[in-house]
Parts: C-alpha cells; sequence; structure tokens
C-alpha cells in the first residue's frame, strides 16, 4: 500500500502554472512539456502502486492491511509539518537565495526530528488505547521516515521550480518501482504487515538518493532565519490548505480505525485505494489541466464561463458513466483480483465510485476558483467539505456502525455539498448554473441507459463463466454509452475526438483544451 502523495503537489503545480502563464514562449514550451511528465509520473505511479497493492493484498491479512492503514494516517499527518508549508514558497518566490533554501532545509530536518521522536514515544499509548499492540512498533517505524523524507524537501521543491518534471518524474518512477518490488518480495516471504513498511522505507531511500544525484544545490551550514518570517507569510495558509486536504481524504479512515478495529479498516482502506488509484487515473488530468487554462482566461470572464461549460460537460460526458460502469462490476472484479475474503472491499468500491460527478464538478470547481485568483474562496470551500465529510462519517458510525455506511455517508456528502458547490461557481466564477445542470442530467440519463444494458447482459448470460460475462457487460456498457451520449449531446463526441487528435500530434493537454474551448 503506497502511502498518499505530498498533497502540496497540486498546490505546488497550480502555483506554477499560475505564474508561468504569462511568461516566455521558451518557459511556457518547458511548462507544457513539464505537464506531460507530470501525467507521466502520476499514471505510472498509481498503476505501479495498484498492481503492488494487489498482489501483496492478495497474501496478507485482513487485520495487516488494517494495521498499516491507521499507522500511514498519524504518519501523513506529522509529514503534513515537517516543511510548515515553506516548501511551496520556494517556488512562489521570484528570487530564491542559498538564505531561503538553507533555512527550509534545517527548519524541515529538525522538525522532522521532532515529530520522529514524538511518533515514536506517542505510539506506545495509542497502541495500548486502541487496543491495536501491532500498531506500535509500526507507527514508531513510519516516524523514523520523517528524518529521510525531510532531507528530499528542499531538492524536490527547487527541481520542481526549475521545471525539472522529467528527472522528477524519473526519480518518482525507479522509487516507486524499487519500493513495490520489495514490499512484494516481503510479502510473499511471510513478513506480513512489514512488507507494507519495508515498501515505504526503500521507495523513500531510493526517492531521496536520486533527489541528491540529479541537483546541483548543497545545504548551507548557517541558516538565515531572518528569512523566515517572510517566507511564514506564504507557507502557513499553504499549511492550511493541506491539513485541510488531509482532513478531506484520511478522516474517514482515523474514524473507521478507531471505532471499528483493524479488521473493519483493512476492508475499507482497501476498497478506497482501490477506488482512489482508480480516480486518479482517470480524473487527475483533467483539474490540472484545466487550472492552467483557467488561469489564461481569467482577465476574459466571458470566455472563461464558456470553458468551464465546454470542460466540465466534455469530461463528465466521458468520466460519469466509466464510473457507474465500473461501480456495477467491481463486486465482481474485485474478488478476482484479491481473492474472495476482500469481496466486501468490492461493495465499497461499488459504493463509493458513484460518487464521481458530484468529485469532478467539484475539482473543476476549485481550480476554476485558483485559476481566476479566488484562493480565499476556494479555501472556504474545502474547508465547508471537510466539516460536512467529519459530520457524515460521524453519524454514520453513531447511527449504523458499519464500512458501508461510512462510504454511503462520503458519497451523499459530496451531492448534499453540490448547492454549495455551485453557489460558489456562479458567484465567485460567473458560471450559469442551469447550462450545467442540463449537460448533467442529460449524462446521468445516458449512463442509467448504460446500467441498463449491462444488467441486462448478466441476466441474460446466466451461468456462463463470470469473466465471460465481465468482458461482455463491459463491451456493452461502452457501446451504448457511446450511441446515447451521441444522440443526447451530439457534438461532445466530435469534440473529444478533436482534442485527442491534438494531444496525439505532440500538442499539451493545456494548449489542447485552450484550442477546444476558443473554438
Amino acid at each position: 500500500m503506497q502511502m498518499a502523495d505530498d498533497p502540496g503537489k497540486r498546490l505546488a503545480a497550480a502555483t506554477a502554472a499560475e505564474r508561468l502563464t504569462g511568461g516566455s514562449d521558451h518557459v511556457m514550451g518547458r511548462a507544457q512539456a513539464g505537464a506531460r511528465w507530470l501525467l507521466v509520473e502520476q499514471w505510472s505511479q498509481q498503476f505501479i502502486s495498484l498492481l503492488a497493492f494487489v498482489l501483496i493484498a492478495r497474501v496478507l491479512a485482513v487485520e495487516d492491511v488494517g494495521v498499516f492503514a491507521l499507522a500511514a494516517v498519524f504518519a501523513t499527518f506529522g509529514r503534513l509539518f515537517i516543511e510548515a508549508g515553506l516548501g511551496v514558497a520556494l517556488i512562489q518566490r521570484r528570487d530564491v537565495t542559498s538564505g531561503h533554501s538553507g533555512t527550509v532545509f534545517w527548519l524541515s530536518l529538525g522538525i522532522s526530528v521532532v515529530l520522529a521522536m514524538a511518533g515514536v514515544a506517542v505510539a506506545v499509548p495509542l497502541g495500548a488505547y486502541l487496543g491495536e499492540p501491532q500498531l506500535t512498533p509500526v507507527l514508531q517505524a513510519l516516524s523514523c521516515l520523517f528524518v529521510m523524507q525531510a532531507l528530499g524537501v528542499v531538492p524536490w521543491w527547487l527541481l520542481r521550480r526549475r521545471l525539472a518534471f522529467r528527472a522528477l518524474a524519473i526519480r518518482t518512477l525507479v522509487a516507486v518501482g524499487a519500493g513495490a518490488t520489495a514490499g512484494v518480495a516481503l510479502a510473499y516471504s511471510g513478513f506480513g504487515v512489514w512488507s507494507l513498511v519495508g515498501q515505504q522505507f526503500v521507495g523513500a531511500l531510493i526517492s531521496v538518493a536520486l533527489l541528491w544525484r540529479v541537483t546541483d544545490w548543497r545545504v548551507s551550514l548557517r541558516p538565515d532565519l531572518g528569512y523566515l518570517r517572510d517566507m511564514l507569510r506564504f507557507g502557513l495558509p499553504a499549511l492550511g490548505a493541506r491539513v485541510m486536504e488531509f482532513l478531506g481524504r484520511w478522516l474517514d479512515n482515523v474514524f473507521v480505525g478507531i471505532f471499528l478495529g483493524s479488521h473493519a479498516l483493512g476492508i475499507y482502506a482497501t476498497g478506497f485505494r482501490l477506488f482512489e488509484g482508480g480516480h486518479t487515473v482517470l480524473t487527475a488530468a483533467v483539474p490540472k489541466a484545466a487550472l492552467p487554462v483557467f488561469a489564461r482566461l481569467q482577465e476574459d470572464q466571458a470566455t472563461m464561463r464558456i470553458a468551464f461549460l465546454k470542460l466540465s460537460r466534455l469530461s463528465s460526458a466521458v468520466l460519469i458513466p466509466t464510473f457507474v460502469g465500473l461501480a456495477v462490476i467491481a463486486e465482481d472484479v474485485i474478488p478476482l483480483l484479491l481473492g474472495q475474503r476482500w469481496a466486501a472491499s468490492g461493495q465499497i468500491v461499488s459504493v463509493l465510485l458513484l460518487v464521481g460527478s458530484a468529485l469532478l464538478l467539484s475539482e473543476l470547481t476549485e481550480a476554476a476558483l485558483l485559476g481566476s485568483g479566488a484562493a480565499t474562496a476556494a479555501f472556504r470551500l474545502r474547508l465547508l467539505a471537510t466539516l460536512a465529510n467529519a459530520l457524515a462519517i460521524g453519524l454514520a458510525i453513531a447511527v449504523w456502525g458499519t464500512i458501508l455506511a461510512v462510504a454511503a455517508a462520503y458519497v451523499l456528502r459530496s451531492y448534499v455539498m453540490l448547492p454549495v458547490v455551485l453557489a460558489f461557481l456562479s458567484r465567485q466564477v460567473g458560471v450559469p448554473v442551469y447550462p450545467l445542470i442540463v449537460d448533467l442530467v442529460r449524462i446521468v440519463l445516458a449512463s442509467i441507459g448504460m446500467v441498463l444494458s449491462m444488467v441486462t447482459i448478466r441476466v441474460i448470460l446466466g451461468d456462463v463463466p463470470q469473466w465471460m460475462t465481465l468482458v461482455a457487460q463491459g463491451a456493452s456498457g461502452v457501446v451504448t454509452a457511446v450511441v446515447l451520449t451521441k444522440v443526447l449531446l451530439p457534438t461532445t463526441l466530435v469534440d473529444l475526438s478533436s482534442v485527442g487528435r491534438r494531444v496525439l500530434r505532440g500538442h499539451s493537454p493545456v494548449d489542447s483544451l485552450s484550442s477546444y474551448v476558443r473554438g
């Protein structure tokens, strides 16, 4: 199981994109090439991590996955504070001196040592309080990673500032691949939960070593604390945004682990991990590519409103039916991949996939808010979503006390928040709500027709081998979705083909989408 990437990545990419939109053609060319490497990095990383997780989960006990997931929550939270948001400030500042980078390095290293000692100490009473004795050594081991991760903070951000996305992508793929190989080897050698810990250690070690290998930066032995106050003005709000992102992503794991135990968390975390990996592969490129497009159009509000409607229609027409179709077959696919003892995780995946349309619209709205300069509004929207998520999950555990109820609460919270998302979108960006809803209704109707065709195929085929039924359902779903989309949204397939051809001809996703929305 791969611990979540640094939540600052998206903020860093956003900051860089917004700064570069007014830059020279040479810099823009590097940024566009970098965007392609970012996609290669993210998709490849997710594929390798998911493949490793599937292989490891086939031999690990459910409780082992649950204990690691709970330890990873606390370790990931501590990791947020290693650089105190100052890494993003290295990208945001126009001029960065050795004093700036040295200050961030020594502060990060000092914080990491304190966090490591705190994690080792807290792990003992925490494991005893939760009745999970195995949690203590696992959390202590993961806490020791803080120091290693701190060593890579400044090189990582400086390479990102220099748009060295190719070097970063290669570094990530080598590190993730080595960690995945080590994790699988340890799992099949009988090391249980320690195979997941070993995966993290090997990946982190190689990642840091490669970062220092590809950068020419060397740390100053004397930090200049005079720079600290200036950098904190940007770093602390960035840290606040990352904390909100952490709570939105991990709060359900915390609640499930504390109140329902490691076995329930193992089932839930596995389902959420598979959902998250699929969601990242399918949708991550959309808001990342949309953000610089919106940033370019922020001075032309009329065009920006049209751009949002077009991007929403195009991405939703592809992704919503995909999510819904996967939800139909997930309960059958997951046991085939992981084994029958993970069948309940298939139910979790099926429920979570239904959040697709609400999540996509929320991510596009956040990109539009950031692109138009309304960062405060984006933070408020995220804060409201986080509070609503905590309330929904708390109620699900208190009233029903099952992981399926937690997954359902996550989905329902996203749809309950939709009117709030639309209100922010209309007020801050000026996007008209009515045509947006009309497009979504048509796409949902196409998705419903697709589901009916997939269910019909399953009934007709009856007792044929399961893999044949799944293939037939997938083929039927794709054909039905394409036909209904052509009927309900006549120009969408043509637009999608046009954007796809531009990307295949070597244009960046940003340029391809910019050309589409201005067309």
